[in-house]
């Protein structure tokens, strides 16, 4: 938990109930410049249907703050990796945990939000007995 200028931000596991806010958050922070709102309404239902996919299986925090998510990060550990075939994943490399996504919304940025989800996700790795986490880019 952080607290900011804005007052307290809480860290929690993604619930269902977060998929929509979550999903229109990614969209916003990676969806192509320039694409129609059809393309984005795409892009937002694909996302929503993954992160209810990945749900429970990745690691998926968000960021709270007076009832609203306002911050994501999402990291792929080992578990979740075993077995999978990932065209960015070399089977000749040991599984570790990654961030594959973080985004704030607008109104959250650079009061700490990035960083206190940051901060949870190593928490979370390291207790877990691992030595490593990356950036996916």
């Amino acid at each position: 938990r952080r607290c900011d200028a804005a007052g307290a931000v809480e860290v929690r596991e993604m619930a269902e109930k977060d998929i929509p806010a979550v999903a229109a958050l990614l969209t916003d922070a990676f969806a192509a410049p320039g694409y129609s709102a059809l393309q984005r309404a795409i892009v937002r239902a694909e996302t929503a249907a993954g992160l209810a996919e990945r749900r429970g299986a990745s690691l998926l925090l968000v960021a709270e703050r007076e009832g609203a998510v306002v911050g994501s990060v999402e990291a792929f550990t080992p578990d979740f990796l075993s077995g999978k075939q990932l065209r960015f994943w070399s089977a000749s490399l040991p599984l570790e945990s990654y961030v594959s996504a973080l985004a704030t919304a607008p109104s959250a940025r650079r009061s700490g939000v990035g960083r206190t989800l940051m901060s949870r996700v190593e928490a979370i790795v390291w207790e877990a007995g691992e030595s490593v986490l990356s950036l996916q880019v």
